[in-house]
């Protein structure tokens, strides 16, 4: 659910709360990606939903890339894969391979944009401090909260 220091801006449709909006997670039957072959997995990879979402933490505002495959083949709630890139690099270039195999397998895959990469809040007022571990780490662990 959302609270105040924690609240969910999707770029384009409401969403029901801070849990549905990454978690879309968790196992349940559904058609099996694994199940079909290559030429049908390449198919759901080129048909997968990419969805920009703004999210919103104590820290600040994140940019985070959710991909899931077509509705027909989702099932309510799969697998969360959260992938972090590391610096310098971003996560569109760095991940878009990965991304598209770890969804055609039958995840979802959340994105974001780490402290002082393309999120819109995150990096206004950070001193250099700002950026050790410790400090990314709480940003995930906010973002999934």
């Amino acid at each position: 659910e959302a609270t105040a220091a924690a609240q969910v801006r999707p770029d384009s449709a409401e969403t029901a709360g801070r849990a549905q909006r990454l978690e879309s997670a968790q196992p349940r039957e559904a058609p099996s990606l694994s199940a079909l072959d290559a030429t049908a997995r390449a198919a759901v990879v080129r048909a997968a939903k990419t969805t920009k979402l703004l999210i919103t933490t104590k820290a600040g505002t994140f940019s985070v890339a959710v991909y899931q495959p077509p509705a027909v083949l989702q099932p309510a709630r799969r697998p969360l894969l959260l992938m972090l890139h590391g610096f310098p690099d971003l996560p569109e270039p760095s991940f878009a391979p990965l991304s598209a195999r770890m969804v055609a397998a039958g995840y979802t895959v959340a994105v974001p944009h780490m402290r002082g990469y393309e999120s819109p809040t995150v990096q206004a007022g950070c001193t250099r401090r700002e950026y050790f571990g410790c400090d990314l780490g709480l940003d995930v662990l906010e973002l999934v909260a």
